[in-house]
């Protein structure tokens, strides 16, 4: 509970150990945790390790840190804002889900894989932009959105999203729980849009 520090290293039957991950489940439920401040020794957050902690508002992550899990901040509601490190390489599926306090989001240029639904009902997001330097993933004309860039597919929208014109597909939950969207411009070069994309 409260605000914690995890520690780089700890000590067992006389010997020093490095923090390298937080473990599945590790703080699911947390209802009384408000912050956590991750180690630049871990490289990993594994599957659910936040999911539900419903008061977490401020997360400082690992500089090297270079994957984030399945649903490992999943229904943490209060977490308004995430600064996501540069080394950072895979969001897994749902990794972000139901943060609704989320306004901002930021790609870093390392990224290489983000799973479906990663920020789905995050419906406070308003901004979104990738790094400029992100070989993968882009946010074209300030769009507002993630789009993966070798097939013109966005994957994450948010309410203030403007499509842009040569979009090809709409992806896999990428609107979902955007429940402040009153309207949308989908173009004319848009040939698929994949399921929940609206949900």
């Amino acid at each position: 509970s409260g605000d914690i520090i995890i520690p780089e290293t700890f000590s067992y039957k006389g010997n020093r150990y490095k923090v390298t991950s937080i473990g599945e489940n590790a703080f699911r439920l947390c209802n009384d945790l408000s912050s956590v401040v991750i180690p630049n020794s871990v490289i990993q957050i594994e599957k659910w390790a936040f999911c539900d902690s419903e008061n977490l508002k401020i997360v400082s992550f690992s500089t090297n840190l270079t994957r984030i899990k399945k649903e490992a901040f999943n229904g943490c509601k209060k977490l308004s804002e995430i600064i996501l490190p540069e080394k950072l390489s895979i969001i897994d599926v749902s990794a972000f889900a139901y943060c609704e306090s989320l306004k901002s989001l930021v790609i870093p240029q390392n990224v290489m894989s983000i799973g479906a639904g990663a920020f789905k009902e995050c419906s406070g997001l308003r901004s979104i932009k990738v790094d400029n330097a992100n070989k993968v993933y882009d946010s074209r004309n300030d769009c507002n959105a993630v789009i993966l860039s070798s097939n013109n597919t966005l994957v994450i929208g948010c309410a203030s999203t403007i499509i842009p014109k040569d979009i090809m597909i709409i992806g896999d939950l990428a609107f979902c729980g955007c429940k402040d969207l009153t309207s949308i411009s989908i173009p004319n070069g848009v040939t698929n849009i994949c399921k929940g994309a609206f949900t």
